[in-house]
């Protein structure tokens, strides 16, 4: 649930009382779809949030599917991210220390 506290700046079920959430849970449901989400990004949340851990999506599929909606919108953006350049990232990335 923190993704879509990430992407939308709000707490999942965050307009609804504690009670009406509780009972959500119990009924094992899912906030609805915030309209930041697009649909394909909506489903593999989800994939994420799915109650029966065996059903719920590995994190290689999560990474992978999280890098290609970057990759996604770089293309459409032109390779600029606000008024930061793929290249300036690159430049900074190389120059980190870990």
């Amino acid at each position: 649930m923190c993704i879509i506290e990430v992407v939308t700046g709000k707490c999942p079920w965050g307009d609804m009382a504690d009670t009406v959430v509780i009972e959500a849970v119990k009924e094992k449901k899912i906030p609805t779809q915030p309209t930041t989400f697009k649909d394909n990004e909506w489903k593999l949340v989800t994939r994420m949030c799915r109650f029966d851990p065996q059903k719920r999506v590995g994190i290689g599929a999560v990474i992978k599917f999280l890098e290609d909606i970057g990759v996604r919108n770089l293309i459409d953006t032109g390779g600029v991210i606000g008024s930061t350049t793929v290249d300036s990232l690159r430049t900074a990335h190389t120059k980190e220390k870990f």
